[in-house]
């Protein structure tokens, strides 16, 4: 796909009604040059543009005068990208809730702060070994926001730390006398966003975030009919059993509490559901790992203190190191998949990147300072978290909209655009069948959104976002969605 997008190098001159512009093409990264005939033409050979009265007719009749819609708040802002002409604006300047899109921003601004190749690592640190294979001290499991320590991107949840036992065994520790320390120092311990429901807190589509984190801060009880254990091994959880309450097999966790309550009879039953401390999970599981490899512990499994130990780590010895896969997998897995936990940890790492410490403050003023940069305006935007699960976050379409332009003319152009979801990949695949578009859904109860790019049957590119807030079918909003970009896509004039 080719996207063309002029800018004037001459300059207009203030009162001239006619003059001659020499304009420059540029491309999506990685697309082939054209011919030097092609890249330029003069601005009086440029067809007047059509007004496209009817299309703008049929666009206020799916947001403005639309019965179905109810008493649902609509915005929707839709802008050529060539031009950058504004084609439509229903409430385009209006804060609305954007559920999933809010992802837009985070992997937007993750990409241009971090880059493509940008990896996470997770490493071990301690005093250096003795003769006899002892470390005199604590070993600190350091993490430092990387959220693939799972399946898929390893075999298992804890093969990242049988290689990092192995790295650590290949160094002589054969014994460890001090603490399993969980260093998690790089991000704030709000495991969950404010404004997240408390519904979220046990649901595996939204489990907490964590400077160290395993399995997805997943923990999956399997019960059959000798009892129940946890997955992967840990001595974090216990388990209880009661008879009361259920008539078939039931796995509970209240909020905050590390008692997996087993409800009903004992039959085959699975269930996966959220850690309360993520660091703390980790490093017990990685505890035993060592402890399956005969590496005997001493001391216990603990958090590390947030005052004063964290800067003692750097001055230990580093055993062992293993990074993740690179930023541009991960982002296509977040706008693709629209998955959670990846971009919550994403938004944090941003945060990091720039002030230290990741959080949802200093993640959201890394998002405003990439827009601003941009001249884009942040009036209006508010990010409790990086991936969309908030009802308290709002941003206007005409920001989500100005966002995909910037990407559009950003040096890595072309992995964004082919990190959203489309016909062929992702929560697009299927839904608007003969369009040539990539954009990013969003879906929460009564929410529903959808921006990004769409190819029209004049050759041009249009930028779209839709947002539908408080809508009272959700498959109305899709359906106009659908509709609207199907009706750009054919649109055969020039825009």
């Amino acid at each position: 796909m080719k996207l063309h997008c002029y800018k004037t190098l001459s300059g207009l001159l203030l009162g001239l009604a006619l003059c001659t512009a020499t304009l420059q093409s540029t491309v999506w990264a990685q697309e082939p040059q054209q011919e030097p005939a092609e890249l330029y033409e003069s601005a009086d050979a440029v067809p007047a543009r059509q007004p496209a009265t009817e299309l703008k007719a049929e666009l206020n009749d799916f947001f403005k005068n639309n019965p179905a819609l109810g008493q649902a708040q609509c915005g929707a802002y839709i802008k050529v990208l060539d031009s950058e002409r504004v084609l439509y604006s229903h409430n385009g300047d209006t804060p609305l809730v954007p559920a999933s899109n809010l992802k837009i921003v985070t992997t937007a601004t993750a990409l241009d702060l971090l880059g493509p190749d940008y990896r996470y690592t997770t490493e071990l640190w301690g005093p250096p070994v003795s003769d006899k294979g002892v470390i005199q001290g604590n070993l600190y499991l350091r993490g430092n926001g990387d959220p693939t320590n799972t399946p898929p991107y390893w075999e298992t949840p804890v093969t990242m730390y049988e290689q990092l036992a192995s790295q650590l065994q290949k160094a002589g520790v054969r014994a460890i006398i001090g603490d399993i320390v969980a260093d998690d120092s790089l991000f704030d311990r709000e495991y969950y966003p404010q404004g997240w429901s408390d519904n979220y807190h046990l649901e595996n589509y939204a489990p907490p975030v964590a400077g160290l984190s395993l399995n997805g801060n997943l923990v999956d009880v399997r019960v059959s009919g000798s009892g129940a254990v946890t997955y992967p091994s840990n001595n974090h959880f216990k388990i209880a059993y009661s008879s009361q309450g259920a008539s078939n097999t039931a796995i509970e966790r209240k909020h905050n509490s590390r008692t997996i309550v087993v409800r009903g009879p004992l039959s085959d039953v699975s269930r996966e559901i959220t850690v309360d401390n993520p660091p703390l999970f980790a490093a017990s599981a990685f505890g035993n790992v060592l402890a399956s490899k005969g590496i005997i512990i001493k001391g216990k499994v603990r958090l590390i203190r947030p005052l004063g130990e964290p800067a003692a780590v750097t001055n230990r010895h580093q055993y062992a190191s293993i990074s993740s896969p690179n930023l541009k997998e991960l982002i296509t897995e977040i706008n693709q998949q629209s998955d959670n936990f990846l971009a919550e940890h994403l938004f944090k790492t941003i945060g990091a990147s720039a002030s230290g410490k990741g959080s949802a403050a200093t993640g959201e003023s890394c998002v405003k300072r990439f827009l601003q940069t941009r001249h884009i305006s942040t009036g209006g935007l508010h990010m409790l978290d990086g991936c969309g699960l908030s009802k308290a976050n709002t941003i206007t379409p005409c920001q989500l909209a100005d966002t995909l332009i910037a990407m559009a003319h950003h040096k890595y152009a072309d992995i964004y655009y082919q990190s959203l979801a489309s016909n062929e990949h992702g929560t697009l695949r299927y839904r608007i069948p003969g369009t040539d578009v990539h954009g990013k859904t969003g879906t929460l109860d009564h929410f529903t959104s959808l921006s990004g790019y769409v190819t029209t049957a004049g050759g041009q590119v249009v930028v779209f976002s839709m947002l539908f807030n408080k809508i009272e079918d959700i498959s109305v909003g899709i359906d106009i969605q659908n509709r609207v970009v199907s009706m750009l896509a054919q649109y055969p004039d020039r825009l």
